[in-house]
Order: C-alpha cells, then sequence, then structure tokens
C-alpha cells in the first residue's frame, strides 16, 4: 500500500506503485497523479522524478481506490480521441476501444454533410467527437437516463460551441419519436454485455443499464433491426460497437441485411456496420 508512505515518493515511484497495488493502467495512473497534483498529464514525464506533492486530498483519492472505484469516477474526466471528457457515476466510463467506432465513422462516410443519431449517447463523447472530426454535420444524442444527458450536456458546453448537437431523454428503441426525420449516420454503443460474461468488478460501479442486456447481450441489436429503415436515409450508414463473441449470432439475425464487420486493433471483431 502507499497511503502511508507517498510523502516520499518521487511522481514515478507513485505511478508505479498506483499500477502495481491496485492494478491501474499506466494512463488511469498518470492522469490520476496529474489530477491531484495539477501537471498537465502530457508533461508528466518531465516531472518523473520530481517529488510527488499533491494540491489534493491524495488519502481520499487512496481510500476510494481501494473501494475499487474506477479512477475516471475520483477525477470526472477521461480523455476520448484526445479530448478530456467529464463523466460521473450515471455514464459509461469512455474505453478506448471504443475510438475505433469513430475511425471507422470518419472512414466510411463520404458526405459532407448530414445528420448523425447517437443512440444511447452517456456522456456524448463519440457524438461530440465526430461532430469536431465532422465540421458541417448536426447530431442528436439520444439516452433514457436524465441524469447521463445532463454530462453529455456539459460536454457539449467545451465541445460544441457551434450548438451542432441536440440531446434528447427518451429510450433507444422508441424510433417513433423522431416522426419522419431520417438521418445519414446511426452510432450506437448498446448495453451487450451479458449476465453470463466473466466481467472486472470495477464495471459494476458504472450504470447497470448502460452495461448489461439480456438474450446473452443481443436484446437491442435485434430489436433496432426492425427499426432502422424509419430512422435511415437510403444511403445511410448505422455502425455499432458489439461484444468480443457476438459476430456468429448478429450474422444470423442480421443475414438478409448488408452488414460489415471490423476488427480493432486487438484483432477482435469490435464493429459492425448496417447498410440501407
Amino acid at each position: 500500500m502507499i497511503s502511508n508512505s507517498w510523502k516520499e515518493k518521487n511522481i514515478s515511484e507513485i505511478i508505479y506503485a498506483l499500477c502495481k497495488y491496485y492494478n491501474l493502467s499506466k494512463s488511469d495512473a498518470g492522469d490520476l497523479v496529474s489530477y491531484v497534483t495539477g501537471i498537465p498529464y502530457k508533461k508528466l514525464a518531465l516531472f518523473s522524478h520530481t517529488k510527488f506533492t499533491p494540491i489534493s486530498d491524495f488519502d481520499d483519492f487512496i481510500r476510494k481506490l481501494e473501494k475499487g472505484i474506477p479512477p475516471a469516477y475520483i477525477t470526472n474526466r477521461r480523455e476520448f480521441y484526445g479530448r478530456e471528457f467529464y463523466v460521473d457515476e450515471s455514464v459509461l466510463i469512455p474505453r478506448i476501444e471504443t475510438e475505433i467506432l469513430v475511425d471507422t465513422v470518419l472512414k466510411y462516410v463520404k458526405k459532407e454533410n448530414g445528420l448523425i443519431l447517437d443512440l444511447g449517447t452517456g456522456s456524448g463523447c463519440i457524438l461530440l467527437t465526430l461532430l469536431n472530426e465532422l465540421k458541417h454535420f448536426k447530431g442528436l444524442g439520444v439516452d433514457k437516463s436524465y441524469h447521463a444527458l445532463n454530462v453529455a450536456k456539459k460536454n457539449a458546453l467545451k465541445y460544441d460551441p457551434d450548438e451542432r448537437s441536440f440531446f434528447v431523454c427518451a429510450d433507444m428503441l422508441d424510433s417513433d419519436m423522431f416522426h419522419k426525420t431520417r438521418f445519414d449516420i446511426i452510432i450506437c454503443n448498446p448495453p451487450y454485455v451479458s449476465e453470463t460474461d466473466k466481467y472486472e468488478k470495477s464495471i459494476l460501479f458504472e450504470p447497470r443499464e448502460a452495461l448489461f442486456a439480456p438474450d446473452n447481450g443481443l436484446f437491442f441489436y435485434k430489436k433496432l433491426l426492425s427499426k432502422l429503415n424509419k430512422l435511415c436515409k437510403k444511403d445511410a450508414i448505422v455502425f455499432y460497437e458489439i461484444g468480443n463473441t457476438h459476430k456468429k449470432d448478429l450474422e444470423l439475425i442480421y443475414k438478409n441485411e448488408k452488414v460489415e464487420f471490423i476488427k480493432d486493433l486487438a484483432g477482435r471483431d469490435r464493429i459492425m456496420m448496417w447498410k440501407n
């Protein structure tokens, strides 16, 4: 444990100890140290041998880590696609694996402008990232959690000064709420963890309704299939994030549809594209 001896350590030693004793990634440990010292994350290497001098209550943070609370909920921030987003316990913590969803959209979408629909927007990090990369698009984020939408709106104040994003509190399966609006791009990172899956205990601090789905994690993929034609323009593309083991099941569910699967950097099937 490091709570009793941190005053004797330098910054690199604290980062090492956080990784060793609390099973943090180096980036999470670095972000926590950046937060409590006020040193920008990207400059930590320049201060690696500097005495660790926190400006916040480091012992309190250690107590939270000992309870298993994820670092992003302690600092209320998480980097995604090079931007720092506000997060709290009402939204999922953005994962680096999800950045491939943004990469895939940017690779396959050739339009200069249009409408983006983000189903289950959470913190809004995916939608706001896309709007920063696709300068002439507008976007609608939908989430049934009022508290999650407050987080998304807070992030929009920082990353959407042109007010091209809009947010609605609603169930993502309620396609009737869109009336006759059709979208060019739909992105969806739905709940897809099955109750029988193995998962890290730390995710239990995240909102359960944003993680777990019935029917072996396939519930939302099945339900959304029947609604896509109501939501999409004729040349629209839908981008889903999927679970590691879902490809074969989704190939059967979408057997009469035009779909393509994209692997992540670890070689796992991570994205499913549906084309109208």
